[in-house]
């Protein structure tokens, strides 16, 4: 199949547009690989504000997918099949570390950072804020916003795992527990 596509490239007159040959297919292959697992990691480090509404592998998907687009537009050392191979790897890493977080809850804590409480029973948690990089007035906005309530009737704010925060007003003994776990 590689002298099929070598030959129409030729006869176009335009050489590895298509395929150049499997050297760069295996490297695209591991570096993806390895640039997934790297990007994935260094968010997960920088916490859930560096990805707000979105999981840290839908932000590494969709910034290697949006570079990898635009290498094989732009780059003349980067065939369309290279760049194929390098999204759908991209796209297929992204498949199996959702199953596996759907399947095995134990690996989430791996990729996705815990909620963390910032707010309860309006007492301010100067320690946790600081360390996710979130301001009371990013909390006050958050209450007037989803609760329009003052916030000596909130009971709790929590940074979610996907960087948004959610205002808690009222709960139960069960729920309240819930939000508790999380508190840093």
């Amino acid at each position: 199949m590689s002298d099929f596509l070598i030959n129409i490239q030729t006869e176009m007159g335009t050489p590895n547009l298509l395929f150049d040959s499997w050297t760069p297919v295996i490297r695209i292959f591991f570096s993806t690989i390895i640039t997934f697992i790297l990007l994935l990691a260094s968010l997960r480090i920088f916490g859930n504000r560096s990805v707000s509404n979105m999981s840290i592998q839908d932000v590494i998907t969709s910034f290697t997918i949006g570079s990898t687009v635009s290498s094989t537009m732009i780059l003349k050392d980067v065939t369309i099949i290279n760049g194929f191979l390098a999204i759908t790897l991209l796209l297929s890493m992204q498949f199996l570390v959702s199953k596996i977080i759907s399947k095995w809850s134990y690996f989430s804590k791996f990729i996705n950072p815990a909620p963390k409480v910032l707010f309860l029973k309006g007492a301010f948690l100067e320690n946790t804020m600081k360390k996710s990089r979130v301001t009371k007035e990013d909390i006050y906005s958050a209450i007037r916003i989803q609760a329009r309530c003052s916030s000596d009737k909130v009971f709790a704010v929590v940074l979610e795992s996907n960087g948004n925060l959610s205002v808690v007003t009222e709960v139960s003994p069960d729920y309240e527990e819930e939000i508790l776990k999380y508190l840093d």
